[in-house]
Formats: structure tokens, C-alpha cells, sequence
């Protein structure tokens, strides 16, 4: 067997996948399916950690870790809404476009567009990535939560005007995630036409 199969950082993400399937099974349950949802969400910072702390960082980790993120993010999506497999969709073959370009490098982008390359700079680790990121990670969480009213009677009063103004911030953020996404597919895709060219 492969070593990398079992290094600390993918045992979690096998974890997360298990959870997953877990929050899925248990969906009718807004509530356990959030504390369920969020549980892997929260080992998705750790994974990450723990392959720095090991010096367990590797190629099919940072494949396994994208691809559990969108598994977790599209079905939250389709639970959301049946509109929300087309955002899935756009994250996906985003991630497959680059992936395919550039394998382990995928956020290494080649030539970009002043505001994807911002957001993608330092592994978004600048202030407009990490404003993408949380919306790309956070705005369907906040919409099942709002969705499913799962804060509404703890937070009565103030929970309209913060909804909409976390929503606001979130979908901004979204957005500029989206821009760099639909961004790295059309640059993938006229890769693939000048290369038919050739």
C-alpha cells in the first residue's frame, strides 16, 4: 500500500467524506445535518494543518482535500435549492480546468486578469482571496441556516438585519469567487482551441 494513503491529513479527509455520507443520510435533520456539515467543514482547516505539522503534504492530498470540498459544497447546494447544482457545477469544472492544466499547482494561475490573479495570490492567502473564499465556503451554509430558520428563534430581532447583511457580504464574496472560476474556464477552454490548432 501506498504510504501517502494513510498520511494523518488524509485519514482526516476519509473522515470528512465519512461525515459527508453521514449528513446526507441524516438531512431531513436540519439541525444534526448543520452540526454534521460544519464538523467536516471545521476538519478541513485541520487537514491542512496537520500536513504542514507532518510534513505530509502531498499531491493526492490536495486532490482529495478540493474534491471533498466540493462534494460537501454541491450537496449543501442541491439541498439549498435545484438551481444550486449549477454552482456546483461551475466550481467543478473550474477546479477540473486547472486541475488538468496544472496539476498540484491549480491555483497557480498562468496570465490572469488582475482580479484573479488578487484573489489567487499566496493560495488566496491575500485579503480579496480570502473574502472569496468565505463566500465561496460560508454563503450556502448561511443559506441552509437561513433556509431552514435553524438561528431564527435564538436571534429574533437581530437576526433579520444580520442575516441580510452577513447574506450581502457573503454573496459579494461569492461573486468574485464565481468571476475567477467562470475566468479559469474560458482560459482553459482556449487552451484546448489554440492547442487544436497546433
Amino acid at each position: 500500500m501506498n504510504p501517502v494513503l494513510v498520511f494523518i491529513p488524509n485519514i482526516i479527509g476519509y473522515i470528512r467524506i465519512i461525515l459527508l455520507f453521514i449528513g446526507w443520510i441524516i438531512s431531513d435533520n436540519s439541525y444534526w445535518f448543520l452540526v454534521v456539515y460544519v464538523t467536516s467543514v471545521m476538519l478541513d482547516g485541520i487537514d491542512g494543518w496537520a500536513a504542514r505539522k507532518f510534513n505530509q503534504v502531498s499531491d493526492f492530498g490536495a486532490w482529495l482535500d478540493v474534491i471533498i470540498d466540493n462534494i460537501g459544497r454541491g450537496m449543501l447546494w442541491c439541498l439549498i435549492s435545484p438551481s444550486g447544482y449549477f454552482v456546483s457545477v461551475v466550481e467543478w469544472v473550474s477546479f477540473i480546468s486547472n486541475y488538468t492544466q496544472r496539476g498540484s499547482s491549480w491555483k497557480q494561475l498562468q496570465e490572469p486578469p488582475e482580479f484573479a490573479a488578487k484573489v489567487m495570490k499566496n493560495g488566496c492567502r491575500t485579503p480579496p482571496g480570502m473574502f472569496a473564499i468565505a463566500g465561496l465556503h460560508f454563503l450556502p451554509v448561511w443559506l441552509y441556516v437561513i433556509q431552514r430558520r435553524i438561528l431564527a428563534e435564538a436571534l429574533i430581532g437581530v437576526f433579520v438585519k444580520l442575516q441580510y447583511i452577513v447574506l450581502g457580504f457573503l454573496l459579494v464574496g461569492r461573486a468574485l469567487a464565481m468571476s475567477v472560476e467562470v475566468w479559469c474556464i474560458f482560459a482553459h477552454i482556449r487552451r484546448l482551441l489554440i492547442q487544436a490548432r497546433n
